[in-house]
């Protein structure tokens, strides 16, 4: 292993298995198609497969020859059985998941990582394999994303867009802007590898290193930027510790980049406006809020789990009123993963899932340790920043949702591969060398089956995206066309986790057809029972056939998993408002968001009061009364509070619910006669200021000092409410 960090000329040929490896790596950002819906998660996979099934076909050859041998411990080993059996417990979950092909496509990812740590750690551990090859490689691999991202900021800046506000769009070819900066990160090892190499790559690895900290600072991806700092903070930490004797070779290195992440820290700081997403909380408090449903989720499978890739399937059931945003309530904005790989797991595969996957970085963390100790010189310096490296990996997991992503999990798959081939070469465990064609034929099945479901669900994403067009086109014909090959066993869920067989539904609901309609629609019941957008689509079905009984029912389910979803919200009370219960079509109607605008609620609100304005007009006492406070919506809080403005001076802020009703305000100075202040006002205003006609200092719209009461009432063409009523106190600022 020495030979592959000495600076002397290295002329050792590059074998077939270096080759691939190195073309692999190499190209993996290129690898890409805008046929697709994600053009980066299944074209990955399909590529990470096929090249696996070539290595798989030369290990075969040369275990045939004798020429390439395997340790049995390792095998056995404590971290090939938690790997595998990460694997294993998604394969059971398969059985009771509610979503087969999303379990099954989540199952097929964690076979062929698997796959990848094997296979590689066999190279490595075999010499068949430089790790300086795997250096070069990424390096490479790196340059082309950067050329890309740079690429994608020349065409921001030359469009004149603000770079803080349009930096989302800047993906390389990763899809996301975080996944880009996670798979940098990981990066950092085989940048630092490079320094022990020729003049070249040294040089080369310098210059790349050297832009990565300010594009991952560009990308304002909070867990990165943390974890970038930890990294370091860690990897200085370990190095006094366990690497003294390589302090002052290094100590300038170290010092620099301190130096450097303290003026960014200091530039980020001191100009929090160009770097809004790195400093805004909004992100963090949305986490909490999915973190809050995933706990519950996990608390209530916590054995077995909901089965792999059935996490998005799940977290609805746990309600979506706590969220802020309009859109995450009404099922506009859906959350396909928790954010946190780990709490991932625990959701999808339960406490023992849990377990296994915590295991491996444990027992890798484990394995680095013994390396460290034992290793000397430029090897030392290299596992400690793999190590600080892991250690920052975990916090943008605990996070962010690098696991998804086959670029970060192959360079992390790399690392432990690494890790496990000198740790097993320290102990030097090799008495026992055999492959078996228990294993060779084990991978090639994990392989197989990886490449089989990938490609199978690009197939069937390529027309789903045609059938998206369609939908939005409204162009029935053309999506007949495609017939049933945008959906097979491994793809019935679009990326959004929305059910394919609904945009059908939609289009032929659309036209008429509701019969079809409700098939579709309850297919996509089956494949996934608490999207809010399918309930209510079948639902409607319902209505249209007649059968409010059913409809109510499943109208009712979508506003318990979110009761601001406004599409049910407006359905439902046409249900109750046609079969004449007002009163109950009110109830429904109030809890409408206005927030987002729909023609339907301006258009069945008004005619939902009137009805029931005529209703307590029939009615006396208490019970006119109640249904009269429903209508106008008298329940509400009420505020009235003293303010100053500026230029203007003393005044009475009110504020209250928006409306559809005109407003009229009055009030009353001490003992004094009523005042009309405003009548009539529009009612979708939320607020308003009682100004005065008083000179003060430099304002002249004082309102006197002293007590007021204050009325409010709503009304319409047709009725007028009675009065909310509240009393403030305007300060002495006379005397003060």
């Amino acid at each position: 292993m020495q030979k592959v960090y000495k600076k002397s000329k290295n002329k050792e040929g590059v074998n077939i298995f270096e080759f691939l490896y190195f073309t692999f790596i190499t190209f993996l950002p290129l690898v890409y198609s805008k046929s697709l819906i994600d053009p980066v998660l299944l074209p990955r996979q399909i590529y990470l497969s096929s090249f696996l099934i070539i290595i798989l076909y030369f290990l075969y050859r040369k275990n045939k020859t004798g020429e390439l041998v395997f340790s049995k411990s390792i095998l056995k080993s404590n971290l090939f059985k938690v790997f595998l059996g990460v694997f294993l417990i998604s394969l059971i979950s398969v059985t009771y998941s509610i979503s087969l092909s999303e379990s099954l496509y989540t199952t097929s990812k964690y076979g062929i990582i698997f796959s990848l740590f094997v296979i590689t750690t066999l190279l490595i551990s075999n010499k068949k394999l430089r790790i300086i090859i795997l250096a070069k490689a990424v390096l490479l691999s790196v340059f082309l994303t950067f050329i890309i991202v740079c690429s994608q900021l020349f065409i921001l800046l030359k469009s004149n867009q603000d770079l803080n506000l349009s930096v989302k769009s800047i993906t390389g070819s990763f899809a996301n802007k975080n996944l880009l900066s996670s798979t940098l990160f990981l990066s950092i090892p085989f940048l630092f590898m490079l320094k022990f190499s020729g003049r070249f790559w040294k040089f080369f690895s310098i210059i790349i290193f050297t832009l990565l900290i300010p594009t991952i600072l560009i990308l304002q991806s909070k867990a990165v930027v943390l974890a970038l700092v930890i990294n370091l903070l860690v990897f200085s930490s370990l190095f006094y510790l366990f690497g003294k004797k390589k302090l002052k070779r290094n100590f300038l290195f170290i010092t620099s980049l301190l130096i450097f992440l303290g003026i960014s820290s200091f530039l980020i700081i001191n100009n929090q406006d160009k770097f809004s997403m790195l400093t805004s909380s909004n992100t963090a408090y949305t986490r909490l809020d999915i973190w809050k449903n995933s706990i519950e989720m996990a608390s209530k499978n916590l054995v077995l789990g909901v089965g792999s890739g059935n996490w998005k399937i799940h977290f609805p059931k746990f309600g979506l009123n706590h969220f802020k945003l309009p859109k995450v309530r009404n099922g506009i904005t859906v959350y396909q993963r928790p954010h946190n790989d780990f709490l991932g797991i625990l959701c999808e595969n339960g406490i023992f899932g849990l377990i296994f996957y915590a295991s491996i970085f444990l027992i890798i963390l484990f394995y680095l340790a013994i390396i460290i100790k034992n290793r000397v010189g430029n090897f030392k310096t290299t596992y400690i920043l793999m190590g600080s490296t892991l250690i920052g990996y975990i916090l943008i997991a605990l996070v962010d949702f690098p696991m998804e992503r086959i670029g970060s999990q192959t360079f992390l798959s790399i690392i432990f591969s690494i890790i496990t081939a000198k740790y097993f070469e320290s102990k030097h465990n090799y008495t026992e060398k055999y492959i078996s064609s228990i294993v060779l034929i084990s991978l090639f099945s994990l392989i197989t089956f990886s490449f089989m479901v990938s490609s199978s669900r690009a197939k069937a994403e390529f027309n789903t995206k045609k059938l998206y067009n369609y939908y939005k086109q409204n162009n029935f014909r053309k999506a007949n066309e495609i017939g049933d090959n945008y959906k097979n066993t491994f793809y019935k869920l679009d990326p959004t986790s929305t059910p394919i067989d609904w945009y059908n539904g939609v289009m032929h609901f659309s036209r008429g057809d509701i019969k079809n309609a409700k098939l579709f629609f309850e297919n996509s019941f089956e494949e996934n029972p608490y999207n809010m957008h399918v309930i209510n689509n079948l639902a409607s079905c319902y209505v249209r056939l007649k059968n409010d009984e059913k409809a109510i029912q499943l109208y009712t389910s979508a506003l318990d998993i979110s009761p601001r979803f406004n599409e049910a919200n407006l359905n439902l009370s046409a249900v109750y408002f046609n079969s004449g219960q007002v009163e109950k079509a009110l109830d429904v109607i109030s809890n409408y968001d206005p927030s987002m605008k729909n023609d339907k609620y301006m258009q069945f609100l008004p005619v939902i009061q009137n009805a029931n304005i005529k209703l307590y007009k029939s009615k006396k006492g208490e019970e006119k009364k109640r249904i009269m406070s429903k209508v106008f919506n008298l329940d509400q809080k009420f505020i009235a509070e003293p303010e100053f403005i500026k230029d203007y001076g003393w005044s009475i802020r009110l504020k209250y619910k928006s409306s559809n009703f005109k407003v009229s305000v009055f009030y009353q100075f001490e003992n004094s006669n009523w005042v009309t202040y405003v009548k009539d006002r529009d009612g979708k205003y939320n607020y308003l200021n009682i100004h005065g006609y008083n000179k003060f200092k430099n304002t002249s719209r004082n309102l006197p000092p002293g007590k007021y009461n204050i009325r409010l009432n709503f009304s319409n063409d047709y009725a007028e409410s009675d009065y909310l009523t509240v009393s403030t106190v305007v300060p002495d600022y006379l005397n003060n």
